[in-house]
């Protein structure tokens, strides 16, 4: 009888470790996919996002770029809302990935050096798109065969993109 009471313990125990130890690595699973600033990427990860050069340069058919200026980021309250959802897709993105999910990459603005023969990035910008200038910050381009698909330049059509697009391969 003692020995049976003994066991019931001894299982007991052992289940609600298993439990804590599961719900820890869920837990866990989650936050390393979510991805909520560039900072909180590993360099591997921010090395394979962000696009140093020509933006219609990847070697994906279609995919997006986020343009942003990481020196006017604090000051414009338009990253604060577009952001979140940029993040989501990013974290989207690392968990569909291997589907026919549209990639994203990000482009900094302010790490412009001179692309074929554009010598400022307002002149690369406006020849990708007349609509895109630094000042129409933060924007979404979507390339597709080398070129400039789709623009989206205020919060709710970058939202609203992205959203669909989450929304649409469910």
């Amino acid at each position: 009888m003692k020995e049976n009471h003994l066991n019931f313990k001894v299982l007991i125990f052992w289940l609600g470790f298993a439990v804590i130890t599961i719900i820890f690595l869920v837990l866990f699973g989650i936050r390393v996919f979510k991805v909520s600033t560039f900072k909180d990427m590993d360099d591997v990860k921010r090395a394979n996002l962000v696009i140093k050069g020509a933006i219609t340069t990847q070697k994906e058919d279609e995919y997006y770029v986020y343009l942003y200026s990481s020196k006017d980021h604090d000051s414009n309250y338009a990253y604060q809302e577009v952001e979140p959802t940029i993040f989501t897709y990013f974290t989207y993105v690392a968990k569909n990935g291997n589907n026919d999910t549209v990639k994203i990459y990000a482009y900094d603005v302010d790490s412009f050096t001179s692309i074929n023969g554009y010598n400022n990035v307002n002149d690369y910008l406006n020849s990708l798109n007349n609509n895109l200038k630094t000042s129409s910050l933060p924007s979404l381009v979507k390339i597709s065969n080398g070129g400039v698909n789709s623009t989206f330049t205020t919060i709710n059509k970058i939202t609203g993109e992205l959203q669909n697009v989450m929304t649409d391969s469910k």
